[in-house]
């Protein structure tokens, strides 16, 4: 799960490589080479939401872990924040709006994933009722019923519902696939790669259509959509096939996937996005070049390593800070609140 969770955030950082290193505005004739991958980032996102439920559908709500989260992201917004206005736009004016969003990024959806997952974390322990309650019929209407709610209002404005079924999704393959079950991770990885390929072939024959052969709009948003289901039974091979991958303890692989919730909210900063796919790795100019696509790749794995190192030294800086606060400040003073909260309810 851990290595799973470096590749889904590998997937994410190459989609951003597309969206914000190249984009859609080129000059004609010229094709975002990346743009085949388009799906990748619904595709990590996908993976990482699917390992929430997996982990957390058997665990208790922890106020403490809440609290660390929303901590974490606090301290990377106000460092990002500060980089920013000393390197990337030294001379603008910071605003109140934007004291503000440092400040409180779940609030103002600084970050949308991060907002969303924070939401998800809340209504965890009302999934983890509804999944454990060993009554299917309920859980697959509520499945199904999201899912006819997404296909109908396709809209990114209620990600929640998407990130609910997702860790439903990851939650019952903990629960409901035994370790006895005959499939084999090998299978499931073969049946990932051949629509991996499929998936690609499909959206570069739409970038780069045949003679006579033209694929609508509609096709490419079934599998670049947020609420695409095809993408969403990709996740799903590649998470069960990663659940029965016997790997063994690996401390390297722990400590980049620490990383990782860093990583994202380092590359994805709206601050620094473009910052450092254009103006630091001028990925834009290499579309048309023969090198185009080495030079992609080259730069998503240099993104990735340089975001992850800045986030083991965020940690060990401020990881104990947070947790002294926490456990010693803050976690006290909520659960305090919580037993007045019920001594009135009570009442």
């Amino acid at each position: 799960m851990e290595l799973l969770r470096i590749v889904a955030m590998l997937l994410i950082v190459l989609s951003h490589c597309s969206v914000y290193g190249i984009g859609n505005e080129l000059p004609e004739g010229q094709v975002n080479p990346l743009s085949i991958f388009n799906y990748c980032g619904n595709l990590g996102v996908n993976l990482f939401v699917m390992i929430t439920g997996y982990f957390m559908v058997t665990s208790k709500f922890s106020l403490g872990k809440l609290m660390k989260l929303l901590l974490q992201i606090l301290v990377c917004s106000v460092l990002l924040f500060l980089f920013e206005c000393a390197v990337v736009h030294p001379q603008k004016e910071i605003s109140i709006a934007e004291i503000k969003e440092v400040c409180f990024p779940v609030k103002y959806y600084k970050w949308w994933f991060i907002s969303t997952y924070v939401q998800l974390f809340l209504l965890a322990p009302f999934l983890n009722v509804l999944l454990t309650s060993g009554n299917p019929r309920r859980i697959f209407a509520f499945m199904g019923a999201s899912v006819v709610i997404m296909l109908y209002f396709r809209t990114h404005n209620f990600p929640l519902l998407l990130f609910m079924n997702l860790y439903a999704l990851g939650a019952l393959v903990r629960l409901c696939l035994p370790e006895s079950a005959k499939l084999s991770s090998k299978l499931c990885f073969v049946a990932a790669g051949g629509l991996l390929l499929v998936y690609t072939g499909v959206l570069y024959m739409y970038h780069h259509p045949l003679p006579g052969l033209q694929l609508g709009n509609l096709v490419r948003l079934s599998i670049t959509s947020s609420y695409s289901l095809p993408v969403m039974f990709l996740s799903l091979l590649l998470f069960v096939g990663f659940s029965k991958w016997k790997i063994p303890h690996n401390r390297l692989i722990n400590m980049v996937a620490a990383t990782t919730l860093g990583i994202y909210l380092i590359h994805e900063c709206p601050g620094l996005r473009y910052y450092i796919w254009r103006t630091l790795l001028h990925v834009d100019e290499c579309v048309g070049k023969s090198y185009e696509y080495g030079y992609c790749f080259l730069s998503v794995a240099a993104v990735f390593v340089a975001c992850s190192a800045l986030d083991w030294v965020r940690g060990i800086l401020f990881n104990k800070p947070i947790a002294l606060l926490v456990d010693r400040l803050a976690l006290p003073v909520a659960e305090y609140m919580l037993q007045c909260a019920k001594r009135i309810l009570k009442w």
